[in-house]
Parts: structure tokens; sequence; C-alpha cells
């Protein structure tokens, strides 16, 4: 077959037939144009696979993907609420912003000097005459009076006798801003008996700010398990942490 075909015209070509060196180069090419293609798809897959991964992770809202988790990698992306608390929350306010107009100059602010006296400041005030007033609780210790006229409110003011032994600081409210402080309330639960002692309770929350309502445990009480001391804190955050009796 080979001697047939040799020096066969077909047009103006002439046919060169050589078996052995075409089978053996076939082969090679062969091998090689398919090493080539098996690499280059494989390549291909890596990439869509890849390509893939990205995309499903990169949409993710919330939580993680399924091959995050298989990768254990669910840091790689935060979830909407993640990024939220990140952040710091911001809101501005009008530097000229004004509230409770009406009792500007007619109020009084003041500081009690401890729990009781702020609990029975209406009763204090009836009873050394005082009329025609309105109680205002402003959180912690800190009351407002409002009278209906600025004369009342600074004759009072200035009237320290009457005042002074049941508030700190007092002063006419012309819209100050005043220093944040607000009343905690420390719970006690399960304490040993042999250690029930109000000075032991007021001792601990002393710990965590200025104790301004006592422990009153008594035998009369009928839950001795329980106990509640209140304190003045200066911020809003959860009072944690641990006291070592000894």
């Amino acid at each position: 077959m080979e001697k047939g075909m040799q020096g066969l015209k077909l047009g103006g070509y002439k046919l060169k037939i050589n078996r052995a060196r075409f089978a053996r180069e076939n082969g090679e090419a062969t091998d090689n144009r398919e090493s080539s293609f098996k690499f280059q798809s494989e390549k291909r897959r890596e990439e869509v696979v890849h390509n893939n991964t990205f995309q499903k992770e990169a949409f993710i809202r919330q939580g993680f993907s399924y091959s995050a988790a298989v990768l254990n990698n669910k840091g790689g992306v935060k979830s909407s609420e993640e990024v939220l608390g990140d952040m710091e929350k911001v809101v501005e306010v009008h530097e000229e912003i004004s509230v409770f107009f009406d009792l500007q100059g007619r109020a009084v602010v003041g500081r009690a000097k401890d729990f009781s006296n702020l609990i029975r400041l209406k009763d204090n005030l009836r009873e050394v005459g005082v009329s025609g007033f309105k109680l205002h609780y402003l959180g912690a210790m800190n009351m407002m009076i409002s009278f209906e006229d600025d004369v009342d409110a600074s004759v009072f003011v200035l009237n320290a006798n009457m005042w002074k032994e049941w508030f700190e600081t007092l002063d006419l409210w012309p819209g100050q801003s005043m220093a944040y402080e607000r009343l905690a309330w420390l719970k006690f639960h399960d304490m040993p008996l042999h250690l029930a002692e109000n000075k032991v309770f007021d001792n601990v929350a002393s710990m965590f700010g200025k104790v301004v309502k006592g422990s009153q445990m008594s035998l009369n009480d009928w839950d001795l398990s329980t106990n509640s001391v209140g304190i003045l804190v200066d911020s809003g955050s959860r009072i944690t942490g641990s006291v070592i009796l000894k």
C-alpha cells in the first residue's frame, strides 16, 4: 500500500509516504496535544471554581457560606449586624437646641443629700410653707423644682437656710446641661447568713459607686436570701465585677 501510494500525484503535489516516522511523530504530537488540552482544561476549571466561590461568598448577607463552613473560614465574611455593630453610632444635635424653654429662669435644680430626702422632698417643702411648685425628677439624686415665676425661684435659691438640709447644691436653671449620673440598684442573692449584715452589703456596694440607699435588712423581713443597695454611678454601662470577702 505504501509503495502504491509512493510518488502518487495529486494536482501539482507529489505524495511522499514515511509510515514509521509519521506514526511516531503523530503519537508524540497527539500526546502533547492531549496533555496540553488536559492542562488547559484543569487550569480553566480551577479558575471557574475559584471565581464561583469568590462570587458566592462576596454576596453573602448574613452568616457564612457552606464552603467557608467546611474550610472553617468563618471570619472571612461579616454579617450586616456585625458590620453595623463595629460602626460608631453618632447623632448630630443642633447646638442651638433648647428644651422646656418655658421653665428656664423659673425653675431650680438641686442634688439631694441622700435618698430619704429625695423621696420626702414634697412633704418637706410643704412643711416649711412653700407653695405653688412642681417637682420633676431628673434621675440619680437630681430634682427640679419649678415655680410660677422667676421671682419665687430666685427667692427660694437665696434662702439657703431652708433647703441646705435637703440639698448638697441648688441653682437656678436657665437651660444649662448637667453632669450625667444615674441611680443603680445592686441586687444580692443567696448571701451566706453569717455574712448578711447591713454594713457588709454597704461595703460591697461602695466598691462600685456612692451608696445613697443603704441596706435595710432586718429579722422582720420574710425573705433573707435577697437584698438591694442603691448607688450612684456616672456610666450607663451594666455594672460588672466581683468582690472578695475575707
